[in-house]
């Protein structure tokens, strides 16, 4: 398969039309190779300098990781692979990622971190959304019915699948009162 810069340098280029074609061309290796959901793009905000993902996020900007993720969005599911934003929410820590919580006022969270979520599922029509590992207000994303049935499901009118990410589920009920497909 072909070494696509990483995402970050996607973003840095200002350019949504580039992040259209730039994900075109991931779509199009993904189809040749099988693959009908791609496990991305990431989109939480590089708050903090150690988080071991923010090569493949879009930056720390909201409104330019909001215009990068509808272009690459658009782009990818042009090419029929389903794309799945993550980490849905406030993923900026690799350290005990499965029993911190990462917790901000709402305030924070719609003007910084919802953002490019928010406009994933609005204007690009995401097909998948993955939770993060993390605790959000002392309760996992995976189980988190504020974050999962409120926000995304009845506030911006996600209608697809809401994912765990790899090991990060922690108790059945929790996860079907959580909002988890």
């Amino acid at each position: 398969s072909t070494g696509f810069p990483c995402p970050i340098m996607l973003a840095s280029s200002f350019d949504p039309e580039l992040a259209f074609r730039y994900a075109e061309a991931v779509g199009e290796e993904c189809r040749a190779g099988g693959i009908e959901v791609l496990l991305g793009p990431g989109l939480n905000i590089a708050r903090n300098s150690q988080c071991g993902r923010n090569f493949e996020y879009f930056g720390e900007d909201p409104y330019l990781t909001s215009e990068t993720a509808v272009g690459y969005i658009l782009g990818l599911q042009e090419r029929g692979v389903m794309a799945t934003i993550k980490h849905f929410a406030l993923n900026n820590q690799e350290w005990s990622r499965h029993n911190a919580s990462s917790d901000a006022d709402e305030r924070t969270m719609q003007e910084i971190y919802f953002p490019a979520f928010r406009k994933a599922v609005q204007q690009a029509g995401v097909g998948s959304v993955m939770d993060s590992y993390n605790l959000i207000w002392g309760v996992h994303a995976s189980e988190n019915r504020w974050l999962n049935v409120d926000v995304l499901r009845r506030q911006w009118g996600f209608e697809g699948i809401v994912m765990s990410d790899w090991t990060s589920t922690y108790s059945t009920a929790g996860i079907v009162r959580g909002g988890l497909d």
